[in-house]
Order: structure tokens, then sequence, then C-alpha cells
């Protein structure tokens, strides 16, 4: 697991790919966050599985608590940008019923 701080700041984008379902869409995005910032662990099952919306906090806190962070609420660093970025992909929150490519 790379820590450095700047991985989140490197030039690689979010790409404007989207997937048929939210499903799909998540896939994609955390495939970019792989290749473009080293988050590349898989996220628990249970994210999407309760059909709850997802939001920027809870998707942060999933990434990063599949990249190991005990206590992701407590990383000050990488949480308001992955936030940022889940939240300029769907808003503040999306759930399946409500995602639109």
């Amino acid at each position: 697991m790379r820590r450095d701080e700047n991985r989140l700041s490197r030039a690689w984008g979010i790409s404007e790919r989207r997937g048929e379902t939210l499903m799909d869409d998540i896939g994609i995005f955390l495939a970019d966050l792989c290749k473009g910032h080293g988050f590349c662990s898989a996220l628990p099952n249970d994210v999407l599985a309760a059909g709850e919306p997802l939001t920027a906090e809870s998707f942060a806190h999933a990434v990063l608590r599949a990249e190991g962070w005990h206590d992701p609420s407590d990383e000050h660093t990488f949480r308001p940008q992955l936030m940022r970025l889940f939240a300029e992909r769907y808003g503040a929150s999306v759930s399946a019923s409500d995602y639109r490519r």
C-alpha cells in the first residue's frame, strides 16, 4: 500500500466512461482510482448490497477500510479527496434506482 500524500494530486483523471448499471459504473470508477491514484483494493461486498444510497462519506470510508485503515474516519488526507472525486461523479449520494449514465 502506497501512503504518499500526492497520490490523489497527480494529473491522472477519472474517465468519462460510464457503466450501464451503478455496479458497472462503480467498477469503472474504482479502476480509475487504482490506475491513477493507487487505491487498488476491492471494496467489501456490503458497500452496495443493502440497496441503500451510497454516499461520498460511506464510499471514502469503504475505500480506506479496504486499503487497510482501521479507522478511516480518522484519516484526514485521502478521505476528503475521495469524497470530492465521488461527488464530482455522482453528487452527494447515488443509489441503483437513481443512477443515470
